[in-house]
Protein backbone atom coordinates (compact mmCIF):
# COMPACT_ATOMS: atom_id res chain seq x y z
CA UNK A 1 0.00 0.00 0.00
CA UNK A 2 1.38 3.55 -0.82
CA UNK A 3 1.68 6.36 1.26
CA UNK A 4 -1.46 7.75 -0.48
CA UNK A 5 -3.68 4.57 -0.94
CA UNK A 6 -2.90 5.05 3.45
CA UNK A 7 -3.83 8.24 3.72
CA UNK A 8 -7.09 7.80 1.38
CA UNK A 9 -7.84 4.50 3.68
CA UNK A 10 -7.84 6.53 6.95
CA UNK A 11 -9.59 9.39 5.26
CA UNK A 12 -12.31 7.08 4.86
CA UNK A 13 -12.10 5.48 7.65
CA UNK A 14 -12.75 8.50 9.94
CA UNK A 15 -15.57 9.51 7.40
CA UNK A 16 -17.42 6.38 8.24
CA UNK A 17 -16.59 6.91 11.75
CA UNK A 18 -17.99 10.32 11.42
CA UNK A 19 -21.51 9.09 9.86
CA UNK A 20 -21.67 5.84 11.86
CA UNK A 21 -23.49 6.56 14.75
CA UNK A 22 -26.83 8.22 13.65
CA UNK A 23 -26.46 11.37 16.64
CA UNK A 24 -22.93 12.18 15.83
CA UNK A 25 -23.81 12.12 12.41
CA UNK A 26 -26.75 14.96 13.03
CA UNK A 27 -24.56 16.82 15.01
CA UNK A 28 -21.71 17.22 12.34
CA UNK A 29 -24.82 17.84 9.78
CA UNK A 30 -25.97 21.16 12.70
CA UNK A 31 -22.83 22.03 13.03
CA UNK A 32 -21.28 22.22 9.40
CA UNK A 33 -24.53 23.91 8.92
CA UNK A 34 -23.69 26.75 11.76
CA UNK A 35 -20.57 27.04 10.02
CA UNK A 36 -21.86 28.43 6.47
CA UNK A 37 -24.60 30.08 8.53
CA UNK A 38 -22.42 31.95 10.79
CA UNK A 39 -23.07 36.09 10.59
CA UNK A 40 -19.91 36.81 12.06
CA UNK A 41 -16.17 34.85 12.25
CA UNK A 42 -16.78 34.33 15.89
CA UNK A 43 -19.92 32.15 15.31
CA UNK A 44 -18.20 30.50 12.79
CA UNK A 45 -15.04 29.85 14.36
CA UNK A 46 -17.09 28.36 17.65
CA UNK A 47 -19.02 26.40 15.27
CA UNK A 48 -15.95 25.11 13.44
CA UNK A 49 -14.56 24.24 16.82
CA UNK A 50 -17.69 21.77 17.57
CA UNK A 51 -16.37 20.47 13.74
CA UNK A 52 -13.14 20.10 14.96
CA UNK A 53 -14.05 17.97 18.37
CA UNK A 54 -16.05 16.10 16.47
CA UNK A 55 -13.51 14.93 14.26
CA UNK A 56 -11.18 14.08 16.90
CA UNK A 57 -13.28 11.70 18.60
CA UNK A 58 -13.61 10.29 15.04
CA UNK A 59 -9.97 9.79 14.24
CA UNK A 60 -9.22 8.31 17.55
CA UNK A 61 -11.90 5.53 17.02
CA UNK A 62 -10.04 4.79 14.03
CA UNK A 63 -6.46 4.66 15.70
CA UNK A 64 -8.35 2.61 18.27
CA UNK A 65 -7.31 4.72 21.36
Amino acid sequence: MTEVDALRAYRRDVFVALRRDPERARELRKWERAVADAGTIDEARRASDEVGKLLDTACREVHGA
